[in-house]
């Protein structure tokens, strides 16, 4: 494998479960608010082609 055009990776997978506050659109909603179910990803790598300093991306 080409280390300079494939960098090692590395992900973390973090599960939540954000409950929604009475802000913004759902102000005026009535009824008890639903909790949001989902994954943030972290995708790291080692280095980048050239002198770019990597840094963590969250999806």
């Amino acid at each position: 494998m080409d280390l300079q055009r494939n960098p090692f990776r590395t992900v973390s997978a973090f599960p939540l479960h954000h409950r929604l506050t009475r802000r913004a659109a759902w102000i005026e909603y009535d009824g008890e608010l639903p909790i949001i179910e989902g994954t943030l990803n972290r995708l790291t790598v080692e280095h980048l082609p050239g002198d770019a300093r990597p840094k963590p991306v969250w999806l």
